[in-house]
């Protein structure tokens, strides 16, 4: 599944009050006070690429206290020491890069085998001003090609071929 550009004014611009597996999503640039891609949810969530997504208040991934694990979590958008995931939660092998407002707050700490690094995305998605660098409200979402790198191929959908990049992504 794809989740993006997704606005709300409260909680979870992506998602919210999940329960149960979130897996194998791409939750992009999505906008909300608390939680732009997911808030106060109990779920597993794995597997995901979490990216771009903008919060006004606290975390990224707001007071999700389930297992938050081999993610994506890169170049989300909040105020200082609140980006990345806000609250307890039992994290692991997930990559951190660039969630401007820090990656980790409100009791959330590097897990075991979290990996600070650049996830060397295709394309990285972003916020198109709209014309009104101004007002953040006007703004949409371009999607970007959420595949890495990998000097050994990967797939690119709109050519219909094999790429071999000149790295790979750690």
């Amino acid at each position: 599944n794809t989740v993006f550009g997704n606005k709300a004014a409260g909680r979870g611009g992506g998602l919210s009050a999940c329960a149960g597996i979130v897996g194998n999503n791409i939750i992009a640039g999505n906008q909300a006070a608390y939680g732009s891609a997911m808030a106060d949810s109990g779920a597993e969530i794995h597997n995901n690429t979490i990216t771009g997504n903008r919060v006004e208040v606290s975390g990224t991934l707001n007071q999700c206290y389930g297992y938050v694990e081999n993610n994506i979590i890169a170049f989300n958008e909040g105020p200082a020491d609140m980006a990345g995931i806000y609250g307890l939660s039992a994290n692991s092998y997930n990559c951190f890069w660039e969630n401007n407002g820090n990656n980790f707050s409100g009791g959330a700490t590097l897990g075991e085998g979290d990996l600070p690094a650049d996830p060397c995305f295709a394309q990285t998605g972003h916020w198109d001003p709209n014309g009104t660098t101004d007002d953040p409200n006007d703004d949409f979402w371009v999607e970007g090609d959420y595949h890495v790198l990998s000097e050994y191929g990967r797939w690119n959908g709109s050519i219909q071929r094999w790429v071999y990049d000149g790295s790979t992504s750690p």
